[in-house]
């Protein structure tokens, strides 16, 4: 009886520093982590006509123990070429990219990595990525970030 009350007691330590241990790493996103990689992602391009850029994500999929976020950007810059004139876009710019992340009381962003172009393509992203979210990657349509980025735009101008 003893032997089986210190089994189960152990049992229940162990699983209990399991759960302990993983929680403060869960990379739960809110509102406020997803505004700070839209402003992190607005970074990484430079505004050719003197806008501003615009940038929308969505999460693919993350590796908690990692601290890796692997989304599907799109970015545009969004500019005026007189004040009383309405707001115009540019050729936006529509790809995967990983994010190295930590989750303090606030996501820390720590950089980034996206697949170079042409050749090394694929092999940065079968290197990158996790098959199942490459499995989305290879099916996806970035259409729907771009149409939120043009409404967030409009309601910008209206304001």
């Amino acid at each position: 009886m003893k032997k089986t009350v210190v089994v189960l007691l152990l049992i229940l330590l162990f699983s209990g520093f399991r759960y302990t241990k993983n929680e403060p790493n869960k990379l739960e996103l809110s509102r406020s982590d997803e505004k700070e990689i839209e402003e992190y992602i607005n970074t990484l391009n430079n505004p050719g006509m003197g806008g501003e850029m615009n940038s929308a994500f969505e999460l693919l999929g993350k590796n908690d123990e990692k601290g890796e976020l692997y989304l599907w950007i799109a970015s545009q810059e969004y500019f005026r070429k007189d004040e009383d004139q309405p707001l115009e876009s540019t050729s936006g710019v529509s790809m995967p990219l990983l994010l190295k992340v930590i989750k303090e009381e606030a996501l820390v962003i720590k950089g980034h990595k996206a697949p170079r172009e042409g050749i090394f393509y694929n092999k940065d992203v079968k290197r990158m990525f996790p098959k199942d979210v490459r499995e989305k990657m290879s099916i996806y349509d970035s259409e729907n970030l771009f149409k939120e980025l043009d409404e967030r735009a409009a309601e910008e101008q209206i304001e």
